[in-house]
Formats: C-alpha cells, sequence, structure tokens
C-alpha cells in the first residue's frame, strides 16, 4: 500500500522537477511529492521485508493453533494454560522459538448483524479519529511550512492537510481490509495475535506491545478495546482497536480479560 502512494507522488513530482515553467511550481511542492514518495516506498519495503522474515514465524504459530483447535473439547473454547508473564516470541530469530507454543484464549464465531455492527463501530470511530488528526497535522504543518520553509499560506494548508488526510485515509482502509466481512466470521484469541476471518493481527512480538484492555460500552453493544504500542524514532506510539463482544461471550470475555491480566497485561475490570 505504502509502495503503491510512493510510486503515486513520486509520479507527480518527476515532471514537477523537470519541468519547462518551472516558476509556476513551488519548489517546496516539488521537494514534498518527491521527499515524501521516496520516503513510502522505502518505508514499505522495509515493511514487506519484515513481513517476509515473519512468514515463517506466522506459519509455525498457525500451525499449532490449528493443533490446539483440533484437540480442543467441543463445548469449551477458553483453553489457559500455567500463568506466566506474556512473551514476544513472534519471530523466527527469537532463541528456542521453535519451542514456543501460543494459547488459544477463545474462539468467537459471529453472525452477519454482530459483524456488521463491530465494522460499523470501527468505521465511525476511524473517521471520527481522522478528522481530528487531519485537522492537528493540517493547522502544525501549516505553522511549520511557513515558520521554517516560508511558505505561503495557501501552499501550507494544501501540503498539510493533504498529508494528514491521506495519513487518515490509510488508516481507515488498513482497519477496513482487517475486518473484511466473509460468509463464516469469526476471531481467535492467541497469546500473541488475534486471527480475524483468517487473518493474523499480531497484538504482542518484538515490535509490538500489548499495553492494555479495555472494556467499553457503547450504543451498538459492548466491546473489547485493545490498545497497541509500538516504538519509532520520535518515541513510543499507540493504536486502539476494538472487539464486538457477543452476548454468547459474555462470561468468556470476563475470562480473556482475567487471562491477560495474568500475564501481565493492563486491564480494566468490567
Amino acid at each position: 500500500m505504502f509502495i503503491f502512494f510512493g510510486i503515486c507522488m513520486l509520479i507527480i513530482g518527476i515532471p514537477m522537477l523537470f519541468a519547462s515553467d518551472k516558476g509556476s511550481i513551488p519548489p517546496i511542492l516539488t521537494i514534498l511529492f518527491l521527499l515524501s514518495g521516496s520516503l513510502m516506498i522505502v518505508g514499505g519495503y522495509q515493511t514487506n521485508k519484515k513481513n517476509k522474515e515473519k512468514e515463517k514465524a506466522l506459519n509455525d504459530y498457525q500451525q499449532s493453533i490449528a493443533e490446539q483447535l483440533s484437540g480442543a473439547e467441543k463445548k469449551k473454547t477458553i483453553i489457559v494454560k500455567e500463568n506466566k508473564t506474556i512473551d514476544s516470541k513472534l519471530e523466527h530469530t527469537e532463541p528456542n522459538a521453535e519451542n514456543y507454543k501460543p494459547d488459544i484464549i477463545a474462539n468467537w464465531h459471529y453472525t452477519i448483524p454482530e459483524w456488521k455492527k463491530m465494522t460499523k463501530e470501527e468505521r465511525v470511530r476511524r473517521t471520527k479519529e481522522g478528522i481530528w488528526l487531519s485537522i492537528f497535522i493540517g493547522a502544525a504543518g501549516t505553522l511549520v511550512l511557513m515558520w521554517s520553509r516560508d511558505a505561503n499560506l495557501g501552499i501550507a494548508l494544501f501540503i498539510s492537510f493533504f498529508i494528514g488526510i491521506l495519513i487518515s485515509v490509510l488508516k481507515i482502509v488498513i482497519s477496513s481490509n482487517e475486518m473484511k466481512m466473509t460468509k463464516n466470521n469469526n476471531i481467535i484469541f492467541t497469546t500473541n495475535a488475534l486471527i480475524i476471518n483468517g487473518k493474523f493481527k499480531t497484538i504482542n512480538d518484538v515490535d509490538v506491545n500489548l499495553e492494555y484492555l479495555k472494556f467499553v460500552k457503547h450504543e451498538l453493544g459492548n466491546f473489547i478495546e485493545f490498545s497497541l504500542q509500538w516504538a519509532t524514532r520520535r518515541g513510543p506510539t499507540n493504536d486502539q482497536f476494538r472487539i464486538l463482544i457477543p452476548e454468547k461471550y459474555k462470561d468468556e470475555a470476563k475470562q480473556i480479560f482475567e487471562y491477560y491480566k495474568a500475564k501481565g497485561v493492563r486491564v480494566e475490570e468490567f
């Protein structure tokens, strides 16, 4: 995704660089498109490389989950082993990673109406976050460009809000792809990841830390909010996502909180 947008920005920026009438194009605009496009391509390449490095570990993880599911009692969803601090072994470079067996905490199945409720809440919440994020980046970016680059107000506003809106749209697209509906919707809760309709969403490994779990009451239902934290060059950053608690799994939701609490994760009680 980032590589695609990076190429698009370079396609726009390169012609600006060689335009015959360069006076009509602000230099900072050309630099922005070229720099942003290059950074997106490099970032996308590094992300793809890291994903490939984790592919073997994910396959082993999935195999372990499948083995546990096939051996579990059909009427009992919760499979809790000994209580120990949560490990971050979702990368094959970790020592003894081949002996690491994740716990299956729960396997929830959703009806289509329940899944639609969950995706609606996620979409609305991400959209609201995107609006505020775009305003913040737009305002802050405008001031920075005008102060440090002597850009005029119009150009600074356009560049800043363009970047803010682009980031917000990317977050919404990624979230929608993760929660894409199928005929048989289910979420498997494990030690290090959620498996959402067969797609892995890592919640704890060498790069991502499960910061906390929170119970959220909403007009569309009750949700478990997961907060993930990871390091960036400018310090730690966070992102939250929510999982709907179907009424039939209310008791299991409490056990999920107890499981992660025993693993050392901060939780907000029901």
